[in-house]
């Protein structure tokens, strides 16, 4: 019986090409595209899901003004979590975390000696923790007894990646790997350490990474001593007893804390780990938080692709029913029950699945292939891939088995064998899901349309400063000493930068300034809070102005000793104008600050945010690590330049890596993740229309079939291919006017909506709103045009002869 199902599933297949082709390739689409969605989605809030009894935990954040949470700082008190642990009973343990000095823009370096061979590496995630980590969090330890590998000074376990990079691919067999003695340079410290362990390193679904960890008695044996442990802010994790009140915690940490002898007192809130990728919006996060409404709208995309395609399954397969009414009427005369339909278009639908699923895989491999942006939301656990691929598959095929079957099983034989379908509901439930279609598919071109162009006002738009010629070149990466080794070895201050000093002697050459930071580069900007405000502290040197083209609005761009201020930071300070606050000595973030220029407004951060008050400051450059120079070229052979200066940077730095981008694609890539979700919905958007339109070619296939003798007698009567091509199909053209109705208002809430996000935004234009639409009912009609045009052009003998 299988068999046999099997040979009509493929010969209803095969004998419908061009149906079962476009139906295939809809359903193949819809069904890896739902997958890749869902897939992204279900993995976006699985963070921190993973750790064992991870709704006991829970990260100190301290909070000084409640109705001010861009004051808030994510690390507390060192002091705060012994204390807490030893005095706090619904405390079970806890952990901190730091990383020495500066944070997350300044790398430490490992160096490994071993049988006369030095490999050295630097990296940004290199944590100084308790051993209260391995009991907070559960990240799978491969090497070593996570009770001690952290409970002595002087110990650290390193990642997988790092005993791979180290070790080589076989340092799961090699013996020597626990026990081995690396150096650890920072800015302040140098110590010997050995690895107790390798732990497995972190999944995509942790709001933190970390390249090694070591011991946090460590930092007591270095240059800091006492201060980690009674001054320096860490971040902090608890774990709860399971009975354990978070907000009575939270009440009683605070008391804990404004008792204790720490500088800073103020209240701490308790954040749930589980919310810290969506729910948490403050400065210094370690990984760059979640896009809630981002995932929001994949999910309600892939929603809508799902939806989309069952409804094009469902209009096909009243067409095949319709078909197919006499084979079907003549199974049930002869005794085929509802059983036998049911495994007839269960076999249908499962090999219709197969095949869509074999094309749609095929297409998402050739997307990934070319790199089209669908491979960002890709999800690299295959196991929960192979889940949801399994799920959606299910779904769809469980509903795509019972609509086929329940429509053929209410047929009646006498109906079925004249080759007609009760009209009922189903009529109005196609002209419905068509609008649907058409209303949903505008509303995406139009969504599509606006991000695209918003996108291109960001890359476009003018920041207020001149990329044109400027080429970035990172500094050193990897430390020798420390900034107290250099500082006492005489180099400090009174050196001038040797690479700097090399490209002195080329033509073509501006000007050339090194900086901690540069225009599109977060991580180095020091955020300082001054009163409500936060304030952008940017250490460059003097030349940063003329390298960048910066406009004076008074004074002189002088960092030597005093700061520069831009406008938004004269007004945050209470100043009414620019000239007032030259060479006056302001209060700023805690240090008394001389003022010698005031700069115009430039977007550092870009244009998603509105322009900061901004400090810039001189530093001791002389310590070049962590850093960027910036080059001014004016050459007309701009790659013979680029390539003179690598030359001259391997000649200064022989033993480094040089990088460098010009500063234009730098500042644009922070919005790489914008450019790719705009492309992404251009794929979605697509998709949908493609869908929409298989949709309409099945509604109006329908329309034709049941008004083939109509058409002919028309046309017997004298009616031309215009004339009844507007009369057969004016419910189609309607339907499709209702659909631009219903979306145009929605497409407008929409898109306003998701344009608050950015401080600097397009103006919406109506054409936004109006050509989309267009678009989309002109490749609407274009199907269902052909259908009626042939249907009309038919010769009347075959129309009245087709019953």
């Amino acid at each position: 019986m299988l068999k046999n199902h099997f040979k009509t599933a493929i010969r209803q297949i095969l004998r419908n090409r061009v149906v079962s082709f476009t139906n295939l390739s809809g359903l193949g689409m819809a069904l890896v595209t739902c997958c890749v969605i869902f897939s992204y989605v279900v993995s976006e809030f699985s963070y921190d899901r993973f750790h064992a009894g991870q709704e006991n935990i829970y990260r100190v954040v301290q909070v000084p003004d409640p109705a001010e949470e861009a004051t808030a700082s994510l690390k507390v008190p060192s002091l705060l979590a012994p204390e807490a642990v030893a005095s706090m009973a619904q405390v079970k343990t806890a952990t901190r975390m730091i990383l020495p000095w500066s944070g997350q823009g300044v790398s430490s370096t490992l160096v490994l000696s071993e049988n006369d061979k030095t490999m050295k590496h630097s990296f940004y995630n290199g944590f100084f923790v308790d051993p209260g980590f391995m009991e907070v969090f559960s990240f799978p330890m491969i090497k070593g007894d996570r009770s001690v590998v952290l409970s002595s000074p002087g110990q650290v376990v390193i990642s997988e990646r790092l005993a791979r990079l180290f070790f080589g691919e076989g340092w799961i067999r090699d013996p020597s790997v626990i026990g081995s003695r690396m150096e650890y340079i920072n800015e302040f410290d140098r110590f010997d350490l050995t690895i107790t362990g390798v732990i497995a390193d972190a999944p995509p679904q942790s709001h933190f990474d970390y390249d090694f960890l070591a011991s946090f008695s460590t930092l007591a044996t270095g240059w800091s001593k006492g201060f980690i442990e009674t001054h320096r802010p860490v971040f902090t994790y608890f774990k709860l007893d399971p009975k354990a009140n978070p907000k009575t915690t939270e009440h009683e940490l605070s008391r804990l804390l404004s008792n204790s002898t720490a500088e800073n007192r103020s209240p701490v809130r308790l954040q749930s780990i589980s919310d810290i990728h969506f729910h948490s919006r403050y400065a210094g996060e370690l990984k760059p938080p979640g896009n809630l409404t981002l995932v929001y709208g994949l999910l309600i995309t892939g929603v809508v692709i799902f939806s989309l395609a069952l409804i094009n399954y469902f209009n096909i397969t009243t067409v095949r029913v319709f078909e197919r009414s006499k084979e079907l009427g003549l199974r049930k005369m002869i005794g085929a029950g509802k059983q036998t339909m049911w495994q007839l278009f269960l076999m249908e639908a499962l090999l219709m699945n197969l095949i869509a699923a074999f094309i749609g895989f095929t297409l998402l491999q050739v997307l990934k292939a070319g790199g089209y942006p669908v491979a960002e939301y890709l999800v690299t656990d295959p196991w929960l891939t192979t889940k949801t691929a399994l799920i959606v598959s299910m779904i769809f095929l469980t509903v795509a088995c019972f609509y086929p079957a329940f429509l053929s099983s209410s047929l009646k034989v006498s109906s079925a064998m004249k080759g007609t379908l009760p009209r009922s509901g189903r009529h109005h439930f196609r002209n419905g899901t068509t609008m649907f279609q058409f209303a949903v598919s505008i509303v995406l071109v139009v969504f599509t349309f606006i991000v695209y162009h918003q996108v291109q006002f960001l890359l476009q738009a003018d920041a207020g400063f001149d990329k044109t010629g400027v080429l970035i070149v990172e500094s050193p990466q990897h430390r020798s000493e420390t900034w107290i080794e250099h500082f006492e070895s005489g180099k400090s201050d009174h050196m001038e930068d040797p690479f700097i000093q090399a490209l002195d002697a080329y033509t073509g050459i501006e000007a050339v300034s090194i900086s901690e930071s540069v225009p599109g580069d977060l991580p180095g900007i020091d955020v300082q809070t001054h009163g409500s405000e936060n304030f952008d502290f940017i250490k460059v040197d003097d030349q940063y102005a003329a390298v960048y083209d910066l406009e004076m609005v008074a004074g002189e761009f002088d960092v030597s000793g005093k700061n520069v201020l831009n406008e938004t930071a004269v007004q945050a300070l209470g100043y009414v104008s620019a000239a007032e606050v030259i060479g006056s000595s302001v209060m700023i973030a805690g240090h008394l600050r001389e003022i010698s220029g005031v700069v115009k407004d430039y977007h550092h951060r870009g244009l998603h945010q509105p322009v900061l008050p901004v400090v810039h400051g001189d530093n001791d450059f002389t310590y070049n690590l962590d850093l960027f120079y910036s080059i001014k070229m004016t050459s007309s052979d701009m790659p013979s330049l680029v390539a003179t200066i690598e030359k001259v940077y391997h000649k200064v730095f022989p033993d480094e890596e040089f990088t460098a981008r010009f500063a234009d694609s730098f500042f644009q890539r922070q919005y790489d993740k914008e450019v790719r979700q705009a492309q992404a919905f251009q794929l979605f958007s697509g998709l949908a229309i493609f869908i929409s339109c298989i949709g309409l070619f099945s509604l109006t296939l329908i329309i034709a079939r049941q008004k083939t003798k109509e058409i002919g007698i028309r046309k017997v009567l004298g009616g031309t291919v215009y004339r009844i091509l507007r009369q057969v199909s004016g419910g189609v053209w309607g339907r499709l006017s209702l659909s631009v109705v219903l979306a145009l208002p929605l497409s407008w809430y929409t898109v306003d909506i998701w344009l608050t996000r950015y401080a600097n935004r397009i103006a919406l234009e109506w054409w936004y709103f109006v050509l989309p639409a267009l678009l989309v009912v002109v490749m609407a009609c274009l199907p269902s045009a052909i259908h009626f045009i042939l249907a009309a052009r038919k010769n009347p003998v075959d129309s009245l002869r087709y019953e």
